[in-house]
């Protein structure tokens, strides 16, 4: 595509090119390497979508598991160029899984970065206000409100829950292989871009999250 044209100043005889492609969301990742030396596009699915639209993040941001996790965490960065989760969390005594999400908070919030062709985070800090990340994701924001209004409870079944929308209920079942809601968002884009806000609203009431809890 035109957007790739952006790695044609790099390119040169003898360098390697390497291409990932993410099946589930059509994001794809174009690597130059070469002399030591390395550059990595990641392109969206469409021209038209950014991937701060995309809501990939969503998920974990409404979660709580890794709010214990997050200062430890933090205070472990030291600009390392691979910050290993394992490692992390067997020095800090803490779950594998509460620090993998406390990564990719941190990486919401522009203090680490994710190295796609390693698979690992390593840090670095970006320029941003730290405290308005995740209140600008309008998704997250309409299921904080959701809860908070009282119009998400759960449907009996484990992991199931009722989420009142303006003129219908929408059902929401957690799953290990993939959430699901009866939306019109979920039923065009399939989890492609992020879960829906009635998806979010249920993982928070299931999952707990304070900032609700203390509105």
């Amino acid at each position: 595509t035109d957007r790739l044209g952006v790695l044609a100043p790099v390119l040169a005889p003898g360098q390697r090119v390497n291409v990932w492609v993410d099946v589930d969301t059509g994001v794809s990742g174009w690597e130059v390497s070469g002399a030591g030396t390395r550059a990595l596009v990641l392109l969206s699915p469409e021209v038209y979508r950014g991937f701060s639209g995309e809501g990939q993040a969503l998920r974990q941001l409404a979660g709580s598991n890794w709010e214990g996790a997050l200062p430890s965490v933090r205070a472990k960065l030291k600009w390392q160029s691979e910050l290993d989760a394992a490692a992390l969390a067997k020095e800090l005594d803490r779950p594998v899984a509460d620090v993998e999400a406390a990564l990719a908070v941190l990486g919401s919030r522009g203090l680490v970065g994710f190295d796609a062709t390693r698979g690992v985070y390593f840090h670095r800090e970006l320029p941003f206000d730290l405290h308005q990340v995740e209140t600008l994701q309008p998704r997250l924001k309409a299921a904080r409100a959701l809860v908070s209004d009282g119009k998400v409870r759960v449907d009996g079944a484990q992991r199931e829950a009722v989420v009142e929308g303006s003129d219908v209920q929408h059902r929401v079942r957690l799953l290990e292989d993939g959430d699901r809601c009866t939306c019109r968002w979920f039923a065009k884009h399939q989890g492609q871009r992020g879960p829906c806000k009635h998806i979010l609203a249920a993982r928070i009431l299931f999952e707990g999250d304070t900032d609700t809890e203390q509105r």
